[in-house]
């Protein structure tokens, strides 16, 4: 495992980690779910990057590939709600 994928892994679980927390401190706040569903959003994007970085195949590279997009469309969606929100 690289810098880079070791980076990308401690991303994802720090902003998992933060958007839980985040999310039970407030479970009934707008503001602290569409926090959890940003941090949500990066946590899949940067998972899938460390996934794709270290995979052994274009096969399994190509998964992870489509994968973070998932998240990385999603980051801006979220992001613009979480400050939109009042």
């Amino acid at each position: 495992m690289d810098y880079l994928s070791l980076s990308c892994m401690i991303t994802a679980i720090l902003s998992l980690t933060l958007g839980a927390f985040v999310y039970y401190r407030g479970r009934k706040s707008i503001i602290n779910l569409s926090f959890a569903l940003m941090s949500l959003s990066i946590f899949v994007w940067s998972f899938g990057v460390s996934r794709e970085i270290v995979a052994q195949n274009i096969q399994i590279g190509l998964f992870w590939n489509r994968f973070l997009y998932i998240g990385a469309i999603s980051i801006p969606v979220f992001f613009l709600h979480f400050v939109l929100v009042e």
